[in-house]
Parts: structure tokens; C-alpha cells; sequence
């Protein structure tokens, strides 16, 4: 019965994950003005940045004291790697008005990912192998 209910879980994070360039893009939606494009991908990028660390420690407070210092280690290793991803993605734009703005959407989209992430863990069952730590 778990396992069925956590591959659920993974169906409807599939979901939305599917679904988070729909929600990134929406500021290149919205205007082509360059210091339009940053403050909005900008103030995006908080956003999720914000509801990322509300995810992050709903599962730091319900993982045991060994799963957090990995839960820990996994979220530096994260930071890194989607720095280092977006700032690849957003090559293209390098040297150009809307850099910025890229590199923003970018990192908000791989925020909203892991936050997707995050939140399937919050809410594994007792007894599911696939969580981490708790």
C-alpha cells in the first residue's frame, strides 16, 4: 500500500515538474524591456527561493538528526550544482541586456523542481524506503 501511494506521489511530482517552465517563463510573457525582464525574474526567483526554504525545513523538522546533516549536505551540493547549470543554460546570453533576466528564470526553475522535490518528501509515509532520512 505504501508503495503504491508513494509512486503516486512521484506521478504528481512528475506533474508539476512538467509543468514549471509554464510558471517561469511568465515574466518573458509579460515584457521585452531588459530592467523589466530582471526585476521581474528577480522578484520570481525570491518567490520561490522563499517557498524552497519553507519546503526545505517542513522536511529538515521531520528527518532524524543523521538524515539532516545529509538533508544538509544534499542542499549545498544542490546550491552548487544549479549555480553552476544556469550559469551554463544562460551562456547564450552572456554579454547581452536580458543576461540577468535568463539566469534568474533558470535558477528559478530549478528552485521550483527541487522544490517539487523537497515537497514528496515532506509527504513520504513511515515505512517508504524512497524518503530520505526520516
Amino acid at each position: 500500500m505504501l508503495r503504491i501511494w508513494g509512486k503516486a506521489v512521484l506521478i504528481c511530482t512528475a506533474f508539476i515538474v512538467l509543468s514549471v517552465p509554464a510558471l517561469a517563463s511568465d515574466c518573458f510573457d509579460k515584457t521585452n524591456e531588459p530592467d523589466e525582464l530582471t526585476a521581474c525574474t528577480q522578484q520570481a526567483l525570491e518567490a520561490a527561493n522563499a517557498t524552497y526554504a519553507q519546503s526545505y525545513h517542513a522536511l529538515a523538522d521531520k528527518t532524524s538528526q543523521q538524515g539532516r546533516m545529509k538533508l544538509r549536505q544534499a542542499w549545498a551540493t544542490w546550491l552548487s550544482y544549479r549555480e553552476a547549470q544556469c550559469t551554463f543554460d544562460a551562456s547564450g546570453s552572456e554579454n547581452t541586456p536580458i543576461h540577468q533576466a535568463v539566469l534568474n528564470d533558470c535558477l528559478e526553475q530549478l528552485t521550483i523542481e527541487q522544490t517539487a522535490h523537497i515537497n514528496a518528501q515532506v509527504s513520504c509515509a513511515g515505512g517508504d524506503s524512497t524518503c530520505g532520512g526520516q
